[in-house]
C-alpha cells in the first residue's frame, strides 16, 4: 500500500498480531533495508526468504546443519550473511541463491553482522571473542579486550611484584641462616631488611622482613613467634594465605624433624612464596577467555562496539584494531547484546541485571534505563524503531510472548503487546512501517501491526462514507451538458504522464542512489510435467476404457 494513502493519525507502534508466517521452525529473522523481503533462519539450518508484501516464500536456501543464530543483510540487499551454531559463517548471493564464501570457527558463532560499506564481517564466537573477517581474502583479526592504559598498569605491577618477590626471598634466606645458629647467636643484635617498589600508576608494593631483637635460645617453640611477624599476603585466584600460616605449619613440625628438616622445609616454603608473589600485590593475571562478547558496527563502519562479561564497553578502530575508548556499564553487569540505532546516535545495551540502557554515543552517558518494576523480567532481545523514537524488548519468560514498547525520549512505557503463551526468541522492527516480526519458541513468525481502518476518501476527496442507506437526491446540474472548454481541460489534465517506473528514495533508508539494489526477487515458475508418450497415453486410455465396460447377460430369444 502507498504510504500517502495511510491514515496520518494512525499509531506509530503496532497494536496486535495481524498475521503469521509458518515455514520451518524459525529461530531468527531480519528485514532487508527497504523491508520488502524478510529472511527467516530455521532450527534445521535452512533460510527462508519471504516476500513481505505478498506473504509468500520467494527463496529457500539450504544453509547450515544446526540452528541459524543471526542474519544480516548488505546495504544494497544483494548479500545475506548467516551464522549458525554449527561453527560456520556463510555469505549468500540472494538473487542466485548460491554461497559466495564460507568460514569455519572452533566454536559456535552466536551473532554476525555485515560491514555497512565494505567487505568486512563481524562475528561473535563463543569463547573466542569478537572476530573481524575480510570476506575476500579470509583474513581474521580477534579484537583485543585490553586497552593500552590497562596493559601499562599490569606490566608495571608485574615488575613491582617481581621486585618484592626478590626481597622476600632474601629475607627468608636471612631467617633460615639465623635459625641454623641456635644458641650460639642468642645475644646477637636484630637484623632487618626492607625494600619497596612503586609502579608508574602510583600503586606501591612493599614487603618487610624483621626478626625480634631478643630471640629465645632455650626453646624452639618460640622461634616461629619472630617469624610470625613476617606477614605477606599472597593472592592466587580467590585464595589468600600468609607466611604466618606457613611458618606455623613448619613450627609444628620442628620437634619431630629436627633442625636440618626444618631448614629444608623453610627453604621450600620460601621458594613457593617467591613464585606466588609474582602474581600478588597489584599485578593482574592474564584475562581468562570470556564466554560471549556482544559486538556491532557503527553507522559508517569505522568503529566496532564490543560488550564484555565484566561490564566493559570498548570501541575499536576497524583499520588498526586498537581500542579507542572504554567505558563501563552500571554495576559491571555482563553484557548480553548490543544494538545500534539506525541513525547511529544511540546504543542499546542489554545486561544480565534485568535492565536495558540507552547510551548517547556523543556523551557516553545513559539517557534512560528500562526495567519491569513489577515482575523484574529478564530481556531476551531489544531493538530500536526506525526513527529511534521507541525501544522494544521481548521478555525471556518461556510461557509469555509479550513485547514492551517504551518511549526513548521520555523513558515511559507506552504499551505491552500480549501474544500467545509462547516464548520469544527474536524480534525485529520493519524499516519503514510500524510493523514488528517476532520469532516464537513454537517456530512461528508473528507479524504485529496497527489496526488500519479503510479510508476510501484517500482515493476520491469528495467521497463520503455512509453508515446506512439513504435516499439519493439528484443535483440540479448533475446531468447537464458539459461545455466543450471544460471537457477539453479535463482531457488535457488526464494526458499528464505519470512515472510509475522510477522508485522514490526512501526517507528512512541510508543507502545511496548509485548502488544496484535488489528489493524484490523474481518469481521462478515451476516447469510443467513432461508430456506422456503416445504409447503410454494409448495404454492408459485402453486401461481406463476396459475398466468402464459393463458386461450384461444376453437377452432371451424371441
Amino acid at each position: 500500500m502507498n504510504r500517502e494513502l495511510l491514515n496520518p493519525f494512525r499509531s506509530d507502534y503496532p497494536e496486535a498480531i495481524e498475521n503469521f508466517l509458518s515455514e520451518g521452525h524459525a529461530t531468527t529473522c531480519a528485514f532487508n533495508p527497504r523491508g520488502t523481503l524478510l529472511a527467516v533462519g530455521c532450527h534445521d539450518g535452512a533460510i527462508v526468504i519471504w516476500d513481505f508484501d505478498t506473504r509468500t516464500v520467494a527463496r529457500s536456501l539450504v544453509a547450515h546443519t544446526n540452528p541459524v543464530s543471526m542474519l544480516s543483510w548488505s546495504r544494497n540487499g544483494r548479500r545475506l550473511l548467516s551464522s549458525s551454531i554449527d561453527r560456520s559463517l556463510s555469505l549468500w548471493d540472494v538473487l542466485s541463491g548460491k554461497v559466495l564464501n564460507s568460514f569455519t570457527f572452533e566454536a559456535p558463532v552466536q551473532s554476525s553482522q555485515l560491514h555497512p560499506r565494505s567487505t568486512y564481517a563481524l562475528a561473535s564466537v563463543y569463547m573466542g571473542g569478537a572476530v573481524l573477517i575480510h570476506l575476500e581474502s579470509g583474513e581474521r583479526h580477534v579484537l583485543s579486550t585490553v586497552t593500552d592504559s590497562s596493559a601499562a598498569s599490569s606490566s608495571s605491577s608485574l615488575s613491582a611484584s617481581s621486585a618484592s618477590s626478590s626481597c622476600s626471598s632474601s629475607s627468608s634466606s636471612t631467617t633460615t641462616s639465623s635459625s641454623t645458629t641456635t644458641t650460639a647467636a642468642a645475644s646477637s643484635s636484630s637484623s632487618s631488611s626492607s625494600c619497596s617498589s612503586s609502579s608508574s600508576s602510583g600503586s606501591n608494593t612493599s614487603c618487610t622482613a624483621s626478626s625480634s631483637s631478643s630471640m629465645d635460645t632455650t626453646s624452639d617453640e618460640q622461634r616461629p613467634s619472630s617469624n610470625a611477624r613476617r606477614v605477606i599476603e599472597i593472592r592466587k585466584g580467590k585464595r589468600a594465605m600468609s607466611v604466618e600460616s606457613a611458618t606455623r605449619s613448619v613450627a609444628n613440625a620442628d620437634e619431630a624433624d629436627g633442625s636440618e628438616a626444618v631448614a629444608s622445609k623453610r627453604k621450600r616454603i620460601s621458594s613457593r612464596t617467591s613464585s606466588s608473589l609474582r602474581l600478588s600485590g597489584n599485578a593482574q593475571a592474564p584475562p581468562e577467555p570470556t564466554n560471549l562478547v556482544a559486538a556491532c558496527f557503527d553507522k559508517r563502519g569505522e568503529h566496532v562496539y564490543t560488550g564484555h562479561p565484566d561490564g566493559r564497553l570498548l570501541m575499536h578502530d576497524v583499520r588498526t584494531h586498537a581500542v579507542v575508548r572504554e567505558f563501563s556499564v552500571y554495576n559491571s553487569s555482563p553484557v548480553r547484546s548490543l544494538v545500534l540505532s539506525r541513525q547511529g546516535k544511540h546504543l542499546l545495551v542489554n545486561t544480565t541485571d534485568k535492565a536495558l540502557r540507552v547510551y548517547n554515543l556523543d556523551t557516553l552517558e545513559v539517557e534512560h534505563e528500562f526495567k519491569d518494576r513489577v515482575s523484574g523480567l529478564q530481556w531476551r532481545w531489544g531493538t530500536f524503531s526506525p526513527d529511534a523514537e521507541y525501544v522494544i524488548a521481548g521478555s525471556a519468560q518461556k510461557a509469555e510472548h509479550n513485547i514492551y514498547v517504551w518511549s526513548r525520549a521520555y523513558g515511559q512505557l507506552k504499551v505491552i503487546l500480549e501474544g500467545p503463551k509462547e516464548g520469544i526468541l527474536f524480534l525485529n522492527w520493519h524499516p519503514t512501517r510500524p510493523v514488528i516480526a517476532s520469532c516464537s519458541t513454537s517456530g512461528v513468525v508473528y507479524i504485529w501491526g496497527s489496526n488500519q481502518a479503510e479510508n476510501w476518501s484517500a482515493y476520491a476527496p469528495d467521497f463520503k462514507e455512509l453508515e446506512e442507506n439513504i435516499m439519493y437526491k439528484e443535483r440540479e446540474d448533475e446531468f447537464d451538458l458539459i461545455e466543450e472548454e471544460v471537457l477539453k481541460a479535463k482531457e488535457e489534465a488526464q494526458d499528464i504522464e505519470v512515472d510509475v517506473v522510477t522508485i522514490d528514495k526512501d526517507l528512512g533508508s541510508d543507502s545511496s542512489d548509485d548502488e544496484d539494489h535488489l528489493w524484490f526477487l523474481p518469481t521462478i515458475p515451476q516447469p510443467d510435467p513432461p508430456p506422456m508418450e503416445s504409447a503410454e497415453r494409448e495404454l492408459k486410455y485402453s486401461s481406463s476404457a476396459s475398466s468402464s465396460v459393463i458386461t450384461t447377460a444376453p437377452s432371451p430369444p424371441l
